[in-house]
């Protein structure tokens, strides 16, 4: 059985001769060794799944449907040409397969992380998904987030043309206390970006990105950094106990970690006038 350590969280996963998730960047992260940490088993199986009513939601790549049974929760993903694709079993952290899944392309498990409830694990253990470029800043961390196309990505290139920094996530970072102090760890999962390197920092700030036509930066308050801090986590959004634990997370990281507003132009002078705040506020 294939383990992989992802946060300080050894990931078993039991395929059961289901060959349908590749495993490209989570080579980085596999574990060979002895581990009597957390441990989060992901248990694949087959089955029929036209036998299973559900409600369907919408006919594409993503949720296709929602069938409630015994208190548990299962959610459909059409794949293809395939209606029942797969079903995903978020509090038993389980994934059933249509047989027919076995003679398509695996899935690419950017995607099949993004979608498989792994994030659910790691709210439990008070860790989280977030969505944003992770950056070293010469062995600390800072994360750019914001809503898409805001310009992490100009952002933490930025960041390696003048700083000499190193991104080290384009799109996702795991976030979770080590050691008593938050930390940001690498995650097989990039996005487009196709920057994925296993690497765990201490975190330094988060910085919430705004276009302006002039550079900034100012501390959020609390109200304010929560509600980007809960807006950037991975989640369930029609899950209340999901969401109640991302917004935990997220007001133990706004009072713990600097969470900084940084207004700026796709400039040298963002990364210089950042930089000078980090220095002198942090």
């Amino acid at each position: 059985m294939p383990q992989f350590l992802i946060g300080n969280i050894l990931l078993q996963v039991d395929y059961a001769g289901v060959p349908v998730i590749s495993e490209g960047n989570l080579q980085r992260f596999l574990h060979c060794g002895n581990w009597d940490g957390d441990t989060a088993k992901l248990d694949c199986s087959s089955e029929d799944l036209t036998l299973y009513q559900f409600h369907q939601l919408k006919r594409d790549n993503h949720v296709y449907g929602i069938y409630a049974h015994q208190d548990q929760t299962c959610i459909m993903y059409h794949w293809g040409k395939l209606v029942h694709g797969f079903a995903v079993w978020p509090q038993r952290f389980a994934v059933t397969f249509d047989p027919r899944m076995y003679d398509q392309t695996p899935l690419r498990e950017d995607w099949f992380f993004s979608v498989c409830a792994f994030h659910r694990q790691l709210l439990l253990r008070d860790a989280c998904v977030f969505h944003a470029s992770y950056v070293d800043i010469g062995a600390e961390a800072i994360l750019f987030t914001g809503p898409s196309n805001i310009g992490k990505s100009t952002q933490a290139g930025l960041w390696t043309q003048y700083a000499a920094a190193e991104v080290i996530n384009g799109d996702r970072t795991l976030l979770r206390k080590n050691n008593g102090k938050w930390h940001a760890f690498g995650y097989p999962c990039c996005g487009t970006s196709g920057i994925c390197i296993n690497r765990t920092l201490p975190l330094k700030a988060i910085i919430v990105l705004s276009q302006a036509n002039e550079n900034r930066v100012e501390r959020l308050s609390a109200g304010e950094s929560i509600r980007a801090l809960v807006s950037a986590t991975e989640l369930y959004p029609w899950d209340q106990e999901e969401i109640g634990m991302a917004l935990n997370i997220a007001q133990n990281l706004a009072m713990e970690v600097p969470i900084l507003k940084l207004s700026c132009r796709p400039d040298r002078e963002a990364v210089e006038i950042l930089r000078d705040y980090l220095e002198e506020n942090t």
